[in-house]
C-alpha cells in the first residue's frame, strides 16, 4: 500500500502538466486579426453595403425635404396667425374709432387709443421679425439645396 505522500508525489507530474497547460492557455497571444471573425470582401458583401448606403442616402434626402417642408409650413402658419391678429386689431380699431367719433373721448378712450398705438408698434416690429425669419428660411433652403447636391 502506498502512503498518501507517495500518491501525492506520483501524481505531481500530472498536476504540473495540467498547471502548465492552463498557464499557457491563459497567456497565449491574442489573435485580433482572426480571419474567420472579419467579414470577407466578397462582391455580395460589397453590394449589400453599397445598397444599404444608397438606402440611407435616400432616407436622408427624404428627411431633409420633410424638415424643409415643415419649416415652410411653420412660417406659413405663423404668417396666417399674424394676419388674423392684425385683422382683429384693425377691426377693433375701426370699432373704437367709430365709437369715439360718436362721443367725446373720455380718459378710458384715450387709454384705449394709447394701447392701440402700442399694439400697432408691436405689429410693425413683428412684421420686421417675419421678414428676418423669411430671409433666414431662404438661406436655409439654399443650404439644404447645397446639401442635396453634395449628397448626390
Amino acid at each position: 500500500m502506498k502512503s498518501a505522500l507517495e500518491e501525492t508525489v506520483s501524481s505531481l507530474p500530472q498536476v504540473a502538466a495540467k498547471t502548465l497547460f492552463r498557464y499557457l492557455d491563459i497567456h497565449k497571444p491574442r489573435q485580433s486579426d482572426d480571419i474567420k471573425k472579419r467579414p470577407q470582401l466578397t462582391p455580395e458583401f460589397v453590394e449589400t453595403v453599397s445598397n444599404q448606403a444608397k438606402e440611407l442616402e435616400k432616407q436622408i434626402k427624404i428627411t431633409s425635404r420633410r424638415i424643409t417642408e415643415s419649416k415652410r409650413e411653420q412660417v406659413h402658419l405663423a404668417e396666417q396667425i399674424e394676419n388674423l391678429k392684425n385683422k382683429f386689431i384693425k377691426d377693433q380699431e375701426v370699432t373704437l374709432i367709430s365709437e369715439l367719433l360718436d362721443k367725446v373721448p373720455s380718459s378710458r378712450d384715450l387709454e384705449r387709443i394709447q394701447k392701440l398705438n402700442e399694439i400697432s408698434l408691436e405689429w410693425k416690429q413683428q412684421q420686421r421679425n417675419i421678414e428676418k425669419v423669411q430671409t433666414r428660411i431662404e438661406a436655409l433652403n439654399k443650404v439644404m439645396a447645397n446639401l442635396d447636391v453634395i449628397i448626390q
